[in-house]
């Protein structure tokens, strides 16, 4: 009886590792893809402020607004297929509920920028820094605790892209690993942060 608890215990650690080990492993996914690579285009940086208003149901009722800014690669997979990415950065007001997301839109493609449409979550993506079809996503929420929530099933839509601005619509479920959600839905108007950048990997 002893033993049986003791394993069940040993097996929550470790799939609790595992999540926190996958959390921290996809920071660095956004940091390495996004910066250090080679800028071969001469756009300017913009610096103005996007807005979003996500209306949160499940265990957060409340409003979440904020700056969002967006930032975008073009990327070649150890296959030889040419990704776009778009990189949606969310982070709340002062006077709001304190909270952090991301969200890493992929799709194969041979232009640099993404194509409008629909993109669907996806949570079987192979690897450490592969690239994949379809929405990645977590999000800090700082009244929900420690623990980071994972977008776990529903769609980003871009209906309008420049090359400057993205306006579209989030409709997320985010959860975390005690299954605990909350589910996100609103527009969003992002402006560019950085250059557009192009990163080949081996």
């Amino acid at each position: 009886m002893i033993l049986h608890i003791f394993l069940r215990q040993y097996s929550k650690t470790i799939e609790k590792t595992h999540k926190f080990v996958r959390f921290f492993s996809w920071l660095f996914v956004f940091g390495l893809f996004f910066s250090g690579v080679n800028n071969n285009d001469a756009n300017k940086v913009f610096y103005l402020d996007g807005k979003y208003h996500l209306k949160a149901s499940g265990n957060l009722n409340k409003e979440l607004f904020g700056d969002i800014a967006f930032e975008i690669a073009h990327k070649k997979s150890v296959k030889g297929k040419m990704y776009s990415t778009l990189q949606l950065n969310l982070e709340n007001s002062d006077d709001g509920v304190k909270h952090s997301m991301q969200f890493l839109i992929s799709s194969v493609n041979k232009h640099k920028y993404i194509n409008k449409g629909a993109y669907k979550v996806v949570n079987n993506i192979d690897g450490f820094i592969n690239c994949f079809d379809g929405v990645f996503g977590f999000a800090n929420v700082q009244v929900l605790g420690e623990e980071p929530f994972f977008a776990n099933k529903g769609v980003i839509t871009i209906y309008h892209l420049e090359n400057e601005k993205v306006q579209g619509y989030i409709d997320v479920k985010m959860q975390n690993q005690n299954k605990h959600y909350f589910k996100i839905k609103g527009k969003f108007q992002a402006y560019k942060k950085e250059n557009l950048k192009t990163a080949n990997t081996n």
